[in-house]
C-alpha cells in the first residue's frame, strides 16, 4: 500500500467520531437512493404487469380499414405482433332464458389474441380450428345443459333493425318488433372445447348476444378488428398511429400511461417526477453531511498538509489523500447501502401487496425489480457524490501558500482601522464572539449552511409529502354507497325481482334505486338563464339542453321532499306536472395547455317553468335515422314547473348525480305515465353495507342461484385502494422525513461540534490566562445563539420559497401549503441540536487538561 493510502487510512482511524458521522451519511444516502430507484422500478413494472393482466398487452386497435393500409403499417417494422377479431354474425336462441340476450354472437379470432388480450380460460382448452368454440361463463350458467364436449348447430347472420341498419354488440336489444336476423349462410356444427370468463372487450353488459370464440383461419385484414403490439412503443407509438385515420383507431390508454407514452395522463411520468424530486432532496442532504465532514477534516489537518508539502509532497498527492479516504469508505458502505435498500423495498412491497389484497378480491403481488443498470446507476451516483464531496475541500486546501498555512496567516486578519465612533458597550464575551465570527467566517459558514440546509430540507420534504397527499385526496371519488347493481329489464320487473330481494339481504344498512331515461330537449328562454349560462350557450351557438328523467321510489321521494321542506302533494298531482331538477353545467375553460372546470348554475330562479320537447323511443329512432331532421318535428311539448335543488347532500340513490353535468328532473315513480310514454328499461340500485365484501358475495350468490342477469359491482374496493394509497404515501413520507432528518441532524452535530473542537486550543489558551468557567459558558452561549439566529432567518425565508415552488410540481391546481407544525418542529429541533452540541463541546473542553491541550494539536 502506498504512503498516501496509509496516511488516509490512519486519518480515518484517528478521527473516529468524524469518520462515523461521514460513514452514516454515506450509508443512509445510498440506502435512500437505492430504495427510491428500486421502489419506482418495481412499482412501474408491477403496474405494467397488472395493467396487461386486466387490459391486455396491446397499444392500439383499428377497425374498418383495408388490408393494404394494415400491411403498410406492418411494413414499417415497428409492430411486434398483431391479433385479429372477425365478426362472423348472430344466431337466434330458441326460447332464450334471458329476454335481454336472445342471441349468440360469434367472433373468429387469431391465435395471438389469447396472448395479447385478457381472455381467461376457466375450463377446457383453446380452439384449434374454425369449428371449435369457447363459451363464456354466463352462457354456461344460463344454459346448464350445454357442456364442454357437446356440439351445437348454429346458423349465423346479420343483426339488423327494421329500417335495415346493421346493429352490433354496442346497441341494446330493441325487441322482435324492431330488429331481426338476416341469415347469411347454412347451418354448421360447432364443438365446445372450453369455458372462458366474459369477453368484456367484445361484449358489454347491455349487449344482446353471448360472445363465443373460434379460431380464424382466413388470411388478410379486411372487415376485421386488428390489435397491435409495438416494438419500443415509446419511440414508435406516434409514428405508427399517425398513419391510421383518427376515426378508425382506439388506444389502450391504461397501458400507454404506465409505459410513459401518453401526455397529460402519463402516470409513469408523474411517478418518475416524484422520485426525481425525492432524489434531489437526498442528494442535497447527503452532500451537505459528507462535504461538511470532509471540509472540517481538511480544515483540521491543513497545517499537516502544508508540512507534507514542505518535505516534498505534491498537491496531487495531498488531493489523493482525501480521495483515498472517500474510496475506502465507498468500498464498504456502497454495497452495504445497496443491500439494505433492496431489502427494505422487498419487505415494503410484500406489505403493500398484503394491504391491497386485504381490501380487494384480487391477489395482487408486487414483485421486486432490480436490474444491472439500476445497480450501476446507484454505484456511479454514490461514488460520484462521495468523490465530489471530498475533492472540492481538498482542492481548496492545496491552493493556499505553504509558509502562510504553517504560520496560520489566514487565521489572523489585519484590517485598516476606521475612525473611532461612539458605540454601544459590549461584554467581553460578545466582543470575542464577534471577533471570532470575522476571523473564522468560513468555518462559521459551514455551520450555518448545515443548519439552514437541515431546516429547508425538513420543511421541503414535509411540504412535498403534504402536496402529494392532498393531490391523491382531491383525485378520489367520495362515495355514499358501497355496492351498485344495474339491470336492463323494465323498471317494475327490476324492482320486484332484483332490488327488493337484494335490499333485504343481511348486512345491507341502506339502499335506493333510480331509473333514468332520455326525455328530450329544453329550448331556453334566455331571460331565465344566469349570466354564466347565457354566455356558455352563446359561445356554443346553442339555445337548448338535453334533459333526463330520473324516476325514484315514492317513499324515498317523499323523504327527500320532507328534507327539502317542500309540499309533497304538489309533486304527486298528475294535473300539475311538477318536478324537482338538478340544473348545473360543468364548463371547461381552456387556456393554452391548461384547462379548468367551472360549475355553472343554469337558472336564475329557484322555481322555473319551461317546456320539454319530449321524445319517446319511436320518435327518437326516427329522428336519429334522419340526419337532417329537426327534433321539433319528432317531439311533443310538455309544460312543467320545476324547483331547482342543490347537488349537495342528496340521498344515497341520487348521490352519483352530485357530480353530473346537465339537467335532471327527479320524479316519483307514481308519476311515470304522466311524464313519459315508455317504461324505462334500465335501473341503477345502490346499497350501503358495513361489511361490503360479505354483502357483495351474498348478492352475487343470490343473482347466480336465481339466474338473474345483472351487473353487480363493489365500488368501495376502488375507494379503499385509494385510501390505502394515501396511507402508504403517509407512511412513506414519515419514514422518508425521519431518515432525511437523521442525515441532517448528523450533519449539524458533526459541523457544530467540529467548529468548536477545531478551536479547542484557542479556548484552552483563554482559560489559561484567566477566563472563568461562567465567562466561557457565556461565550459559547452567544456563539451558538448567533448560529441559530442567522440560520433560522435564512431557513425560514428559503422554506417559504421552496414550499411555494413545490406546489407547481403537481398538475392539479392547489392552494399554497405552509407546514406551520413542521416549521415549529424544525425550529425546536435546531434549538435542541444546538443546545446538545454546545453542552457536549463545553463538557469536552472543560474536562480536558489545560497543559496537555496546549502541548498537542487537536484531533
Amino acid at each position: 500500500m502506498s504512503i498516501i493510502a496509509l496516511i488516509a487510512l490512519r486519518s480515518l482511524k484517528k478521527n473516529k467520531s468524524r469518520t462515523t458521522a461521514t460513514a452514516v451519511g454515506i450509508f443512509l444516502s445510498i440506502l435512500l437512493m437505492t430504495a427510491i430507484i428500486v421502489l419506482v422500478m418495481s412499482l412501474l413494472s408491477s403496474l405494467i404487469v397488472t395493467t396487461i393482466a386486466s387490459k391486455g398487452d396491446w397499444h392500439f386497435f383499428t377497425w374498418n380499414i383495408p388490408s393494404e393500409q394494415v400491411n403498410f403499417v406492418l411494413e414499417t417494422g415497428k409492430v411486434q405482433e398483431t391479433a385479429t377479431i372477425y365478426n362472423v354474425g348472430y344466431a337466434a336462441i330458441v326460447n332464450p332464458s334471458n329476454e335481454r340476450k336472445p342471441y349468440i354472437h360469434h367472433s373468429a379470432v387469431s391465435m395471438s389474441i389469447f396472448q395479447m388480450l385478457p381472455i381467461i380460460l376457466i375450463n377446457g382448452r383453446l380452439p384449434q380450428n374454425p369449428n371449435e368454440v369457447l363459451l363464456p361463463t354466463h352462457f354456461a350458467n344460463d344454459y346448464k345443459d350445454i357442456k364442454i364436449g357437446d356440439s351445437i348447430v348454429l346458423s349465423f347472420g346479420k343483426r339488423c333493425s327494421i329500417a335495415g341498419d346493421e346493429l352490433s354488440q354496442n346497441s341494446n336489444y330493441m325487441g322482435t318488433s324492431n330488429e331481426g336476423i338476416e341469415q347469411l349462410g347454412e347451418s354448421k356444427i360447432y364443438y365446445i372445447v372450453g369455458i372462458t370468463e366474459e369477453i368484456n372487450f367484445i361484449e358489454n353488459d347491455f349487449s344482446p348476444g353471448y360472445t363465443i370464440l373460434s379460431l380464424d383461419t382466413n388470411a388478410g385484414f379486411d372487415n376485421k378488428v386488428v390489435y397491435y403490439r409495438l416494438n419500443n412503443p415509446k419511440a414508435n407509438f406516434y409514428a405508427v398511429t399517425s398513419i391510421v385515420s383518427e376515426t378508425n383507431i382506439a388506444y389502450n390508454n391504461d397501458l400507454l400511461s404506465v409505459q410513459g407514452i401518453v401526455g397529460k395522463e402519463n402516470l409513469r411520468g408523474s411517478i418518475v417526477a416524484m422520485a426525481v424530486v425525492l432524489m434531489l432532496i437526498i442528494t442535497v442532504a447527503s452532500s451537505s453531511l459528507i462535504s461538511n465532514s470532509f471540509m472540517i477534516s481538511v480544515s483540521e489537518r491543513i497545517k499537516q498538509y502544508a508540512l507534507l508539502c514542505s518535505i516534498g509532497a505534491t498537491k496531487k498527492q495531498i488531493i489523493q489523500t482525501v480521495v483515498y479516504e472517500a474510496l475506502f469508505l465507498s468500498t464498504f458502505l456502497i454495497p452495504l447501502g445497496l443491500a439494505c435498500g433492496i431489502g427494505c423495498v422487498a419487505l415494503s412491497l410484500s406489505s403493500i401487496g398484503k394491504l391491497v389484497s386485504a381490501s380487494s378480491y384480487l391477489n395482487l403481488v408486487f414483485k421486486l425489480n432490480v436490474n444491472a443498470l439500476a445497480v450501476a446507476s446507484i454505484v456511479i451516483f454514490g461514488v460520484s457524490l462521495i468523490l465530489l464531496s471530498a475533492f472540492l475541500p481538498a482542492l481548496q486546501s492545496v491552493k493556499k501558500h505553504i509558509i502562510a498555512t504553517i504560520r496560520q496567516n489566514d487565521e489572523i486578519k489585519i484590517r485598516k482601522e476606521k475612525a473611532l465612533k461612539p458605540k454601544k458597550e459590549k461584554s467581553i464575551e460578545a466582543e470575542l464572539v464577534g471577533k471570532n465570527f470575522q476571523r473564522f467566517n468560513k468555518k462559521y459558514r459551514y455551520v450555518i449552511f448545515s443548519l439552514v440546509c437541515s431546516m429547508v430540507l425538513f420543511v421541503a420534504t414535509s411540504s412535498y409529502c403534504s402536496y402529494a397527499t392532498i393531490w391523491i385526496n382531491e383525485s378520489m371519488e367520495l362515495l355514499d354507497y358501497d355496492i351498485v347493481c344495474n339491470t336492463y329489464y323494465d323498471v317494475y320487473k327490476s324492482i320486484n325481482n332484483v332490488y327488493l330481494p337484494l335490499s333485504e339481504i343481511v348486512g345491507v344498512s341502506d339502499s335506493g334505486w333510480f331509473s333514468s331515461v332520455d326525455a328530450g330537449w329544453i329550448v331556453f328562454d334566455n331571460s331565465a338563464l344566469t349570466d354564466s349560462a347565457s354566455q356558455y350557450y352563446s359561445e356554443r351557438n346553442e339555445a337548448k339542453e338535453t334533459i333526463q328523467y330520473v324516476f325514484v321510489d315514492d317513499l324515498r321521494f317523499i323523504s327527500l321532499m320532507t328534507k327539502l321542506h317542500k309540499d309533497v302533494s304538489k309533486f304527486m298531482n298528475k294535473n300539475e306536472m311538477r318536478a324537482i331538477i338538478l340544473a348545473n353545467i360543468d364548463a371547461i375553460r381552456i387556456s393554452g395547455n391548461d384547462y379548468t372546470t367551472e360549475t355553472i348554475d343554469v337558472f336564475i330562479d329557484k322555481t322555473v317553468s319551461f317546456d320539454i320537447n319530449y321524445m319517446n323511443n319511436d320518435n327518437r329512432q326516427e329522428y336519429y335515422s334522419n340526419p337532417d331532421a329537426d327534433f321539433l318535428d319528432y317531439s311533443k311539448r310538455i309544460s312543467i314547473t320545476a324547483d331547482v335543488i342543490s347537488r349537495k347532500n342528496l340521498s344515497v340513490e341520487l348521490s352519483n348525480l352530485s357530480q353530473a353535468s346537465g339537467i335532471y328532473a327527479i320524479i316519483p315513480l307514481t308519476m311515470l305515465d304522466a311524464f313519459a310514454d315508455d317504461i324505462p328499461q334500465m335501473v341503477q340500485m345502490f346499497f350501503k353495507a358495513q361489511n361490503h365484501k360479505t354483502v357483495f358475495n351474498r348478492m352475487e350468490k343470490f343473482l347466480t342461484s336465481n339466474n338473474v342477469d345483472a351487473f353487480l359491482d363493489d365500488v368501495t374496493i376502488g375507494y379503499e385502494m385509494q385510501q390505502n394509497t394515501i396511507a402508504m404515501v403517509n407512511i412513506f413520507s414519515k419514514v422518508f422525513i425521519i431518515v432525511v432528518s437523521m442525515v441532517m441532524i448528523l450533519s449539524v452535530l458533526n459541523t457544530t461540534l467540529a467548529s468548536v473542537l477545531i478551536r479547542k486550543r484557542d479556548f484552552v489558551i483563554l482559560r489559561s490566562i484567566g477566563m472563568s468557567i461562567r465567562s466561557f459558558v457565556k461565550t459559547m452561549l452567544y456563539e451558538y445563539s448567533l448560529y441559530g439566529a442567522v440560520s433560522i432567518i435564512l431557513g425560514l425565508s428559503l422554506s417559504f420559497l421552496i414550499s411555494w415552488i413545490l406546489k407547481f410540481s403537481f398538475s392539479a391546481s392547489m392552494k399554497f401549503i405552509l407546514p406551520i407544525n413542521n416549521i415549529v418542529i424544525a425550529l425546536l429541533s435546531i434549538i435542541f441540536i444546538l443546545a446538545a452540541s454546545m453542552t457536549y463541546a463545553i463538557y469536552k473542553i472543560l474536562t480536558d487538561n489545560i497543559i496537555d491541550s496546549l502541548k498537542t494539536e487537536i484531533t
